[in-house]
């Protein structure tokens, strides 16, 4: 099957994506292969762009890694999904600057005014 430039490029993007994942968790090929539950040897013709990943390896790397299918696919948004701990914490750090913290005050307060007028 031949593949036009576009998608040869998508495809050595998901694949240098891949591999910066899998380096980042400090695992082997071998040891992604292990955990999606697929060869080994796909492992490396996805990461050298040969191939696309199926849709069940993207969904089982999502599922199993928590990572941002958009990053992936598109190289937008974060590598790794943030879970609820995660936010929290991280907007724990922010709220240590006082002017952020300022600012979310000042919308909740916002939101309080808004919400006590929409209840009349």
């Amino acid at each position: 099957m031949k593949t036009d430039s576009s998608e040869n490029k998508l495809m050595e993007d998901i694949g240098v994506r891949f591999k910066t994942l899998r380096e980042e968790m400090g695992k082997s090929q071998q040891e992604i292969a292990i955990d999606l539950d697929i060869p080994q040897s796909t492992i490396s013709q996805i990461e050298s762009g040969a191939i696309f990943p199926s849709l069940a390896t993207v969904n089982s790397l999502a599922d199993r890694y928590q990572i941002g299918l958009n990053w992936l696919i598109n190289g937008k948004g974060t590598m790794k999904t943030l879970d609820l701990d995660e936010r929290y914490t991280n907007l724990l750090e922010k709220m240590k600057n006082p002017k952020v913290e300022a600012f979310i005050f000042a919308k909740l307060m916002e939101t309080e005014i808004y919400l006590s007028g929409a209840k009349h």
